[in-house]
């Protein structure tokens, strides 16, 4: 068999534990399905990333060693995540459409894995992204809403595939694990909270807290999964005497710790993701449409976090869900194994286009 070399791409070597898991997983996929395949990976942190993973490595804006590396790459990959979107930062688009132009010009395959695309609001943005998107010879998608943003886009020429998210494929975490995890913890109500990093809702994420642990069987813990964040939970940890869990190491570790948890409230996709792959009733925080879409995809509850909202409404929202019965609580449990059978469907897809690349 030839030995092929690919390039990834993606939210890489920021410490966020869900795309970090992502790359893991991509990783290990291609080296068990291509023995002797070269992986240089793309990275905020290259001495991190080669480290963790044991790949070569280039730095985000080393524009002559990405130009070397695509030189010799059959394909270049686009890791699973958000990328193609202007709602945060239109320089990050503007940066994943010049690599695909970049591959683009030295002719070589480019493979969007997993991906969630949207939204793009901007005049320049959109133009940028239809012309980077048409350029793509192949892509997964991971929800609806990223097949709804590319024809919106009026992007029409790549293969694009509706799969859904990669980190689904993953397993559970055992139960003795979970066991062992939570078995030094009073027993009581666990509440987990997924907060984003945000100022000017520090006060009504406190009364929020506040509310919560009126009643003295309940525990509320704030976890982190981006480094981002940590500041911002600290300080809210400090003055409301929630729990922090701010030393996440990998993701079966935070499964372990989301297998004790009575219900999840997330702003991140990537914490709903792991509650549905294990089973844990949650509730995604909305503020961005990725989780809107994910939990419209699935079924499971969610509110849209609006810049005035009422706090005892959503204090009462979490007590009845806590209080429902557990078929309520998850009415998206029976649909976990058709979207892990999708979910596999990326490597499938993506094991083709590495078998007829260049």
């Amino acid at each position: 068999m030839k030995k092929r070399h690919v390039v990834i791409f993606g939210y890489y070597g920021r410490g966020n534990l869900g795309d970090e898991t992502n790359l893991r997983e991509l990783v290990g996929w291609l080296r068990r399905n291509f023995p002797g395949i070269w992986i240089t990976v793309i990275s905020g942190d290259p001495v991190q990333t080669a480290t963790a993973y044991g790949v070569a490595t280039v730095g985000r804006f080393q524009w002559r060693r990405i130009r070397k590396a695509l030189l010799k790459a059959d394909l270049l990959i686009g890791g699973g995540g958000t990328l193609f979107q202007d709602r945060t930062s239109l320089r990050s688009l503007l940066y994943y459409s010049a690599l695909i132009g970049m591959a683009k010009f030295y002719r070589v395959p480019v493979f969007l894995y997993g991906q969630g695309i949207g939204p793009v609001e901007s005049r320049l943005g959109k133009l940028v992204a239809r012309g980077a998107l048409s350029a793509v010879d192949m892509m997964t998608v991971r929800d609806r809403l990223s097949v709804i943003a590319l024809a919106e886009l009026r992007v029409h020429r790549p293969e694009v595939y509706f799969t859904a998210e990669p980190l689904l494929a993953l397993p559970p975490p055992e139960p003795a694990a979970v066991a062992s995890r939570w078995e030094h913890w009073p027993q009581a109500v666990r509440i987990g909270l997924i907060l984003k990093a945000d100022v000017k809702r520090k006060e009504f994420w406190k009364e929020i807290i506040s509310h919560l642990k009126w009643k003295p069987t309940v525990s509320v813990f704030l976890i982190v999964m981006d480094p981002a964040d940590l500041a911002f939970n600290i300080e809210l940890a400090s003055v409301t005497d929630a729990e922090l869990i701010g030393d996440i190491e990998n993701w079966e570790q935070f499964q372990q710790l989301l297998g004790g948890i009575d219900l999840l409230l997330s702003m991140r996709l990537h914490g709903l993701i792991a509650a549905a792959v294990g089973d844990i009733p949650c509730c995604g925080l909305s503020d961005d449409p990725k989780i809107d879409g994910f939990c419209l995809q699935w079924g499971i509850p969610f509110v849209a976090l609006m810049p005035e909202m009422d706090q005892v409404a959503l204090c009462n929202r979490i007590i009845s869900m806590l209080e429902a019965s557990d078929e309520e609580r998850k009415p998206w449990s029976g649909q976990r194994e058709s979207w892990l059978a999708k979910a596999k469907e990326n490597q499938a897809i993506l094991k083709r286009a590495l078998e007829h690349s260049r």
